[in-house]
């Protein structure tokens, strides 16, 4: 069995987690690509979120923000229509990822903002975009979550016969692959109300790369249905522009949900374990056992 173990910690203290690898064509794709992705590095290393003994806060969290964000505005000014503060709600932030579109572009197609900018800007508008997810996280008291990503990611086309892998169901802790692209998905769309979010940013999972993420909670197959009738309605009830976007009702493409591609092995979990790592707040490396 192949299995994928993540260190969180540092040298002198650490927990391992480990999945073990889905016997399927797309698990088996997805692990060269991170195989091939692993020599470079882990990309950004403090991307756990809601974890219990966590030192995140709402005031921490705009704290960072306006960092980034008044370190952007030394080379754009006038970007930003929406600042932090830690009673907003989600139209603010559905307001500042609107923002990031305009600094950031797509994946492939990123702005002259973006292209021109220093590295140091660079940086400072990817953590932004990072820091307003983070925001949504925790305001919503979603459930622990990892995301890990990588310095070459080695994004992928998904072909036709890996739509049938998505899922709007998934195990306890189960791996998951990232979404690797600049935008929103359709189903985050739905679930966030946005009517801020421009035509050019609905982007369904078009493509896939070495990154992941670890949901410390489980959807069951009944409640990921109840929430496709909930999600037919919405789309049923926004037919008229979700078509003209090019958008059809049933079609595997629309993404929805994840491509879970590996299962939590229980011997390596219990719930102090998962507190440990909260307080330890960030991964340390990734390696691939065969």
């Amino acid at each position: 069995m192949v299995s994928v173990v993540v260190r969180f910690g540092n040298d002198i203290e650490n927990e391992s987690l480990r999945w073990n690898i889905r016997n399927n064509q797309m698990a088996v794709k997805w692990l060269e690509v991170l195989k091939a992705s692993l020599p470079y590095g882990i990309n950004e290393r403090d991307r756990l979120y809601n974890m219990p003994n966590q030192s995140w806060s709402k005031e921490r969290i705009c704290e960072e923000m306006i960092a980034c964000m008044e370190e952007i505005e030394t080379t754009y000014h006038g970007i930003f229509d929406a600042w932090p503060v830690p009673t907003m709600d989600h139209s603010v932030t559905n307001v500042m990822h609107v923002a990031f579109e305009k600094l950031r572009g797509e994946r492939d197609h990123p702005t002259d903002l973006y292209v021109n900018a220093p590295g140091h800007i660079k940086d400072a508008i990817n953590r932004y975009n990072i820091l307003i997810h983070r925001w949504e996280s925790f305001v919503q008291n979603g459930p622990p979550r990892i995301v890990c990503t990588f310095k070459k990611p080695n994004w992928t086309p998904l072909l036709d016969e890996d739509f049938g892998y998505f899922s709007m169901h998934h195990t306890y802790g189960g791996l998951l692959i990232n979404y690797p692209q600049v935008g929103k998905q359709l189903l985050d769309v739905f679930r966030d109300s946005d009517t801020d979010v421009s035509a050019e940013a609905i982007r369904p999972m078009n493509s896939y790369a070495s990154g992941f993420t670890a949901r410390f909670t489980s959807i069951t197959e009944d409640q990921a249905a109840k929430g496709r009738v909930l999600f037919d309605k919405w789309f049923d009830d926004n037919s008229s522009y979700l078509s003209s976007l090019g958008f059809i009702k049933n079609d595997p493409r629309l993404a929805l949900g994840w491509i879970q591609v590996g299962d939590l092995d229980g011997s390596s979990f219990n719930s102090a374990k998962l507190e440990t790592i909260g307080r330890l707040g960030r991964i340390y490396d990734v390696w691939i056992e065969e």
